[in-house]
């Protein structure tokens, strides 16, 4: 199933505006308190059993010890009779246990199957709480994991990263002129038929509003800048339908940085998000790459590199 069928299977289940951290809770608490209950009957069950057994054996074992020792006929027919109690008081005991234990086996059939629903439940709730609804991206929830995991990777290998924040150019105005329902159509269409064309490995997700951010594993500035520019192209390439006529689709800006050994994932995102308002205070529909750590290495590159597409 695609993300966006898992989402809209996931609409179906969580009530309109209801919180994500409250999702559940009180069933899933409600039914581990029922399982543990259920688990503390079927071990309180399963001790009086063994107590069973332990008693009806000390019981045994007098009546033998009598036996060998007996040899009036009458007090041997009394032993008898009380073995003969015993077995009937160990049998109807038994009888009793296992009655117990069906109800109980089948309750936990019960809930086993009700526990595999409510995990799978909650795996949806899961993949919604990391999936932007409107275009099944990751979110910024999911990219800063994801980030997390990216930034361990490249400080025990060495590898290059390179992350990227994009933003809309004149989005506002498409809210303003179409209404917000446009614009959301423009955030799918950014998402499904340009930011696609990013590598299946580098993570595209919604940061916020008309911004996304993707993350380009094993990738320095310039191989970001040329993936970059095939999605500019696409860019260009793609319409969208507005009020029954075609349009193009808005350009956009971008700032690039690349990972700086040592550094937070926050120092990290903030110089791509400097990149990317001296792209929109340059003019918009231009790509800049943050030039800290080229300059801090005195690698030989230019003070400030731009693509203009």
């Amino acid at each position: 199933d695609s993300t966006a069928d898992n989402i809209a299977d996931i609409s179906e289940v969580i009530p309109a505006g209801q919180d994500l951290k409250t999702i559940n809770r009180s069933e899933l608490e409600a039914r581990r308190e029922d399982i543990a209950k259920l688990q503390a009957t079927l071990a309180d069950q399963v001790l009086e059993t063994i107590g069973t057994n332990e008693e009806f054996g000390v019981v045994l074992e007098k009546v033998l010890d009598d036996l060998r020792e007996i040899d009036d006929p009458d007090e041997l027919e009394n032993a008898r009779w009380t073995m003969i109690r015993e077995v009937e008081k160990m049998l109807t005991g038994h009888n009793d246990l296992a009655d117990k234990l069906d109800s109980t086996h089948h309750y936990l059939q019960l809930f086993e199957t009700d526990s595999r629903e409510l995990t799978d439940e909650l795996t949806r709730v899961r993949l919604l709480s990391l999936t932007d609804e409107l275009t099944a991206l990751p979110n910024r929830r999911a990219f800063m994991r994801r980030l997390e995991d990216e930034v361990a990777r490249v400080q025990r290998y060495g590898f290059p990263l390179s992350f990227v924040l994009i933003d809309l150019d004149h989005f506002k105005s498409i809210n303003d002129e179409y209404g917000h329902a446009a614009g959301d159509e423009v955030l799918r269409v950014y998402s499904k038929n340009i930011l696609s064309i990013f590598r299946h490995h580098d993570m595209v997700a919604r940061y916020g509003g008309e911004e996304f951010a993707v993350l380009l594993p094993n990738t320095d500035s310039d191989g970001t800048v040329r993936a970059l520019n095939k999605v500019r192209r696409r860019a260009n390439e793609t319409r969208w339908q507005v009020n029954g006529t075609v349009a193009d689709v808005p350009t956009f800006s971008a700032g690039v940085s690349l990972y700086k050994p040592g550094e937070s994932a926050g120092a990290f995102i903030e110089r791509a998000d400097k990149a990317l308002y001296r792209a929109k205070r340059l003019g918009r529909n231009r790509v800049e790459l943050d030039m800290t750590y080229h300059k801090e290495n005195n690698e030989d590159t230019p003070r400030r590199r731009s693509s203009d597409g």
